[in-house]
């Protein structure tokens, strides 16, 4: 039985079984170069397919927004987010961006009200003249008299600096403090008096911290008060404070005696 063989229908041919004279021919070379490598050629085409196939794609550029919200997303940084919403205003972040600023941030300080201007002290009234000396009786006029002058109201006040606040604010509390006058044989007074101010170094209070006296004793509350009055005089409660110093306060020793 007789097989052919046939060619594709594209070249329009067939093929039959060769004889012996047909093997001849194939044997004196009457195939193309081109058919004879085809089938040496088809492994190697099917190798470079199947690489061109299980070669990787390059990878996308990373996005350069999304990088940098990726590296402050977990910050605690107010100042880092307000970064990206100056790089990226209307950036896919920016409204988490801005949460976030306003969470970090500080609270701003409510408006504070302008001061009243504080009513000056009315003037103190001018002390009496003192009453002129009495003439001595008719028998001792003509001899010499020796009028004696009245005791002083206090033999000496001072006012000692326990925080190391500076000699000028020491004296500056010293001048604005009128001792008051004691009784004979009180003795020595002492009152500790804590001064509060401000960061723009005003002094905005005073209070009572220890002393060697009984505040039920009038004359020893009248020393107290008197200390305490000193730094809240108007013309005395701007301190001379280093720039750049903060609120606080110190604290000053008052110390009076009073006459033997």
């Amino acid at each position: 039985m007789r097989r052919h063989w046939l060619r594709p229908a594209a070249e329009g041919l067939s093929w039959r079984h060769p004889g012996p004279a047909g093997r001849a021919r194939v044997k004196e070379g009457s195939l193309s170069p081109t058919r004879r490598l085809a089938p040496r050629l088809l492994p190697l085409a099917l190798l470079l397919a199947l690489t061109a196939c299980a070669a990787p794609r390059p990878a996308p550029p990373p996005d350069p927004e999304l990088v940098f919200w990726e590296s402050v997303r977990d910050s605690r940084s107010a100042a880092e987010f307000q970064a990206y919403l100056d790089a990226y205003p209307q950036g896919r972040f920016a409204s988490l961006a801005r949460l976030r600023v306003a969470a970090l941030s500080p609270p701003k300080p409510p408006p504070t009200a302008p001061k009243k201007p504080e009513p000056k002290p009315a003037p103190k009234p001018a002390a009496p003249p003192a009453p002129a000396p009495k003439p001595p009786p008719a028998e001792k006029q003509g001899e010499a008299v020796i009028n004696e002058a009245p005791a002083p109201a206090a033999a000496w006040a001072k006012v000692e600096d326990l925080s190391g606040i500076g000699l000028r604010q020491r004296s500056k509390v010293m001048e604005c403090w009128t001792p008051p006058a004691l009784p004979q044989g009180t003795g020595t007074l002492r009152t500790e008096i804590r001064i509060y101010y401000d960061a723009n170094g005003r002094v905005i209070g005073a209070a009572y911290s220890g002393g060697n006296g009984d505040l039920a004793d009038p004359a020893y509350r009248v020393f107290v008060e008197s200390a305490l009055a000193a730094p809240m005089r108007p013309e005395c409660r701007d301190l001379e404070l280093p720039e750049g110093a903060e609120a606080g306060s110190f604290l000053l020793l008052f110390g009076l005696d009073s006459p033997p």
